[in-house]
């Protein structure tokens, strides 16, 4: 799927997102509204859902930050389906588990695409989207969403790049303790009354260690957003990194692990965006 003015790149095999955009401006990527840019901007934002828990996606025109920033374009929201869901006029509940798993993608000619080997492609990818739904209405006017998810998608591909000079061969047999994926927990709750709608979403990367000991830590960040209706137009406010968590992005942590022999550690600190505020006014004609 390639919503209109999205780059072409988009149709790639390769599971990062870096470059894509949208009009030519950055792109926020929801699920259900949830920000997945809060706390980490390293291109996995579309690597992140199942298609099968996508029901439609939306792309919300122009930059607003209802959703916390990250947008200097539009917004892309995926819509989850439901899959098994079922409830009453006060409490109903969604809930999804799906496993994909991928083989090679070969060209017109029977030739294996070659595989991106910096951001990992999905080729050979298993992956495992669980995901549930509550909502609860307590008024006509008032309502309160639950939503959580967890989201793991490895490769585990046989083939690599055999390079010699400037011929690039893909061959079978190429093995390793530790291929591309991406494992996140996602948890949001939002509140909505009437004209005042607010939501605290958090969002979990994992800590890892590879087979020579090396180590990332994973972190945990909060936000807060709202938007209030006014008589004529909307204020959107928000708050990423509610508790101003200090953090390393993961690539900041495994740059260092990469560049450590050649360069200063320091160069290579990449902190996490700490406290932001965000602040507009927006009026839909």
């Amino acid at each position: 799927m390639l919503p209109p003015s999205r780059t072409a790149k988009a149709i790639s095999d390769a599971r990062t997102n870096k470059g894509q955009n949208l009009r030519g401006r950055a792109m926020l990527v929801m699920i259900d509204g949830v920000s997945l840019q809060s706390s980490r901007s390293i291109s996995r934002q579309l690597d992140s859902i199942d298609p099968f828990n996508i029901d439609r996606i939306e792309v919300l025109s122009g930059s607003t930050s209802v959703y916390g920033a990250g947008a200097t374009g539009d917004d892309l929201d995926y819509k989850v389906a439901q899959a098994i869901s079922g409830g009453n006029d006060t409490l109903s509940a969604r809930v999804s588990a799906v496993y994909t798993e991928t083989q090679g993608f070969y060209d017109a000619e029977g030739e294996i695409v070659t595989p991106d080997i910096f951001q990992g492609s999905l080729q050979y990818n298993k992956t495992i989207d669980l995901q549930t739904t509550v909502d609860v209405t307590l008024s006509d006017t008032k309502s309160i969403k639950f939503l959580a998810q967890y989201y793991d998608s490895q490769q585990d591909s046989p083939y690599g790049l055999y390079i010699v000079g400037r011929d690039i061969d893909v061959r079978k047999g190429f093995e390793s303790d530790r291929q591309h994926g991406t494992e996140r927990i996602m948890l949001s709750s939002a509140y909505n009354d009437s004209d005042l709608t607010l939501k605290v979403q958090s969002q979990t990367m994992f800590d890892y260690k590879g087979a020579d000991d090396s180590e990332l830590d994973g972190y945990t960040v909060f936000d807060l957003l709202g938007s209030y209706e006014l008589p004529v137009g909307s204020i959107g406010f928000g708050v990423q990194n509610l508790f101003d968590k200090d953090y390393t992005t993961a690539w900041g942590q495994r740059a260092q692990i990469f560049y450590a022999a050649h360069y200063d550690a320091a160069a290579y600190d990449y902190k996490g965006r700490g406290r932001t505020y965000t602040l507009n006014y927006q009026v839909k004609y």
